[in-house]
């Protein structure tokens, strides 16, 4: 079986990038929104959710903010696919997904009938740029099973308004 997909819009990275450059030092995060194409997850928006304890290593997502944001998003969201697929943060130095991380989607995912994406942006100082790491987390049966997934920036935005 093929390594799964995290295929992110244009503007889904962008929002992404410009929270970790505001947020640096410290960790940031949000929601997904997009869809499932097969064991590929389309991403179309990435949510900021404030964490206002947020430090250089940790970021909680806060469920009632999340949950705003998401369905605010929603509620004026032109397509009828969009919707939940999953989490994703920073990390101010260049690091892959602490097992913090893999736990805390694992107990994500544990609630949720199809694959979801944890995508981490990790700062890399020297070259000035950001490295993708992602995550795909799906529940079979009693257990969550974890795979990398290759995060592949698109060049177009992946909503059609």
């Amino acid at each position: 079986m093929a390594e799964p997909q995290i295929r992110l819009g244009r503007a889904a990275f962008a929002s992404m990038y410009e929270t970790l450059r505001t947020a640096l030092p410290k960790e940031a995060g949000g929601v997904l929104v997009g869809w499932r194409d097969g064991a590929h997850i389309v991403v179309v928006a990435a949510l900021p959710v404030a964490d206002v304890g947020a430090r250089t290593a940790h970021y909680v997502r806060r469920h009632a903010a999340a949950s705003e944001a998401l369905n605010s998003y929603l509620e004026t969201a032109t397509d009828p696919l969009a919707g939940y697929v999953g989490e994703w943060h920073t990390h101010p130095v260049s690091a892959p997904p602490s097992q913090t991380d893999k736990e805390s989607i694992v107990a994500v995912a544990s609630q949720i009938d199809a694959p979801i994406a944890l995508v981490v942006l990790a700062w890399d100082r020297t070259r000035g740029d950001v490295d993708l790491h992602g995550v795909s987390a799906r529940r079979m049966e009693e257990r969550v099973i974890l795979a990398l997934a290759h995060c592949v920036r698109l060049e177009v935005n992946c909503v059609d308004g």
